[in-house]
This record gives structure tokens, sequence and C-alpha cells, in this order.
């Protein structure tokens, strides 16, 4: 069996969205023979580490802490030695430049993930798979390879089984269930915005209404977000993040998020979104879920939160119509056609 060396970092600042599609990997990979082996730097959070260990994943410490530079170049080279990796994947936007360029001397494959709109890199194999990745100008060397867009959005197997189970869950009444997940460690602080527009949400009729809101203790704004919570009354609850999203989706019906993997993994079972870019290179993504009618995308302001939500859950049809899209573009195999591509078995993907 053959290995395959990820390199990626998760903490406070950069979040924890490398990770999860990273891990996305993980099993497609086995599946074709692959073992995936995940580096992270001394930069990474502890949270990062243990979602992988806990995963079952194996995960080696580097010993430095500054990201993409020569100190991190030659420790993932050697690494990749230590393991006779045939490839090096990387997923973070340090990675960019001196250190892709310093791999390409001791590497023969080297694979690369971001979300850029445009750009020139020199890796064998470029993957977006952010919504827009299908959209964007990338210049690769001669016979390398370029994939992107909701085909191959990055979504773990959980959430294919959860997309199973919502269809089959009856229409009934019931409490509506709201779920905001700004991200992990949420670095912009957004979720504050988004329990503040709750705070003024008025009810739809005849409908009571449930929000959990998660936000990782590790966050700068956990006790914050935790005093928020208070003004808003029993019907909103901050919450540590969870390891995998997927079980709370069937019994779902309308989350805000960011613009980022989180809203691939809605889409995959079909979860009605308000969503908006934290961060600037979210903004792709917020433009082409738009353009797709995949989630009612918003600027972010306290206002036009609340609005989106109350029109949102106060809307079943419209609810039903956007979760219809989602599913019909977003089919939660994307990582097996990764996996398969990277393991130079694309033939058998779908």
């Amino acid at each position: 069996m053959s290995s395959l060396l990820v390199r990626l970092d998760a903490n406070a600042n950069i979040g924890l969205g490398h990770l999860g599609r990273c891990l996305a990997l993980a099993e497609p990979l086995r599946l074709l023979g692959v073992t995936p082996v995940f580096a992270l730097s001394s930069a990474s959070a502890p949270e990062a580490i243990e979602r992988l260990q806990q995963a079952g994943e194996r995960v080696l410490r580097l010993p430095h802490s500054v990201i993409g530079g020569a100190d991190d170049a030659l420790a993932t080279a050697q690494a990749k030695d230590a393991l006779g990796a045939d490839t090096v994947l990387l997923d973070g936007y340090q990675f960019r430049n001196e250190m892709l360029g310093r791999l390409r001397a001791s590497c023969d494959r080297i694979a690369y993930i971001d979300d850029v709109e445009q750009g020139s890199f020199d890796v064998d194999v470029f993957i977006n798979p952010s919504l827009h990745g299908d959209m964007c100008r990338i210049a690769l060397p001669a016979g390398a390879r370029a994939v992107g867009g909701a085909k191959y959005a990055l979504i773990r197997g959980s959430f294919v089984v959860a997309r199973g189970e919502k269809s089959q869950l009856p229409a009934a009444p019931h409490t509506l269930s709201i779920l905001v997940s700004m991200g992990g460690t949420d670095p912009t602080g957004k979720t504050l915005d988004v329990i503040e527009a709750l705070r003024g949400l008025a009810q739809p009729a005849e409908e009571a209404i449930s929000v959990r809101v998660l936000l990782s203790e590790s966050s700068p704004r956990w006790q914050e977000a935790q005093r928020a919570a208070t003004l808003c009354g029993s019907y909103l609850s901050v919450e540590g993040t969870v390891p995998d999203l997927a079980p709370l989706l069937p019994r779902t019906d309308l989350a805000i998020v960011s613009t980022s993997t989180t809203l691939a993994e809605l889409s995959t079972v079909g979860v009605p979104a308000v969503a908006m870019p934290t961060v600037d290179n979210q903004e792709p993504v917020a433009r082409a879920a738009a353009r797709m009618q995949l989630a009612v995308v918003v600027d972010g302001k306290v206002e036009t939160i609340r609005d989106a939500v109350h029109q949102l859950a106060s809307d079943p049809a419209q609810r039903r119509a956007m979760a219809e899209r989602q599913r019909a573009a977003v089919d939660g195999l994307g990582a097996h056609r990764v996996a398969a591509l990277l393991a130079g078995r694309e033939q058998e993907s779908a």
C-alpha cells in the first residue's frame, strides 16, 4: 500500500476548514490502496491534532512554527522521504510560492488544494473544491491536471449518509431547528453578529424556533458569545463544535453559515441556508452560491441577516426548492473523484 503525505495546519487564525476537507479524502484514499499521513506544524491547535486522532488518522508533528518557509519545506520533504510517500498534498494559503518552489526540487509529485480564482502554480495536480472552482483560471506545467467546482467538493462520507437520512424523514409539524456555524474558531467574530440578528427575530406563525450555535471553546469570542446568548432566552444555546456536523443535519431546517466548505456540506444533505462571506477568499464562493441559488447570500450586516432568516424561516416552499437545488448541485462524491485522481485511478471514479 502506497503512502501520501498531507501537509496542512489548523488553528484559531487559519480556521479548521483545511483540516475538514483533507480529512474527507482519508477513507476514499484508503479504499484505493493509499494511506494518508497528516503532517502539522507546531503552529496547529491541539484541537486539530485531537480531531485527526479521534478519526483514527496518523499524525506527524513537525517541529517548526513558521508555516510555508524554508524550514517548513525541509521538514515536509524529510517527512515524505521517511514515509516513502509517492505524493505530497498541501492545503493552506501559506504554502503558495516559496514553499511550492522549494518542494519542487525534492518531490516527484505535488498536489495542491486552494480556492484561489487565478494564478500560476508549479504542481502536478491542482484542486479547487469550492463551488466556483470550475470557473477559475489556473496556469500549470504541461501535463498537470486542474479540477474544481461542486463535482469535486471534498465532502466526508457521513454527509452522504445524512443526505439519505434527511430524504427519508416524513414532513411533520415541529419546532423549526436552526443551526449556526461560522467556522470552528470563527476568526472574524461573525457569530456574535448572527446571535444579535437572531435576538430580534420574529418567529414564524404557529411554529416555535430552536437555535443551536456552534463555536469552538478555543475561540477568543467563546465567553462573549455565551453572554450574548443569555439575552436571547432559552430558544438559543451556544455549544462547542462537534467533530462531525453531519449527524445534526437531517433534523436541521435552516442553517446560517459562512460561504465555506460548510455550505457545500449543507448542500449535499439539502439544508436551506443563509450564508455570508466572512473573509475575502470566500467572496467568489458567495457569488457562485448566489448564482446557483444554493443559499440566501447576505452581506453579513445584522439587519440583512435577520431579514434573510425571517424570510426563509417563514417560507417552507422556498426552503424545499432550495434543498432540491442544493442536492442536485452537490452529490457528495467529490472526495472519491479527487482520491482517484491522486491515486492515478481517475477512470474508476464516478
